[in-house]
């Protein structure tokens, strides 16, 4: 599964980037061959100012589907994504049955 990250107005440090791809990794597995790839937006809504603004936005990428969207905004990156991840794979979970079987 290819995973792209990309970020506006914050710093990617190669733990957080580690911590992504772990998570997705992890939470999309069962799904991982409906997956075309998956793109991760992070972003510092607030800036320096503090705050509960750092979103986590995925946009999964499905073989012969629409994508599916999810966004998380959170105090810090690292439960963005965690709770971003765990909506993800929720919202998979719940296609159809035709969409399950789609290779």
């Amino acid at each position: 599964m290819k995973i792209a990250i990309q970020t506006r107005d914050a710093e990617l440090t190669d733990d957080l980037r580690e911590h992504l791809e772990q998570r997705l990794a992890f939470a999309l597995s069962r799904c991982q061959n409906r997956i075309r790839g998956v793109v991760v937006g992070l972003s510092d809504i607030n800036g320096s100012k503090g705050g509960i603004d750092k979103r986590c936005h995925l946009r999964i990428r499905l073989n012969g589907l629409s994508d599916i969207a999810v966004e998380e905004t959170e105090a810090d990156f690292d439960v963005a994504a965690n709770h971003a991840a765990d909506r993800a794979k929720r919202t998979l979970a719940r296609r159809p049955r035709y969409a399950r079987d789609i290779p």
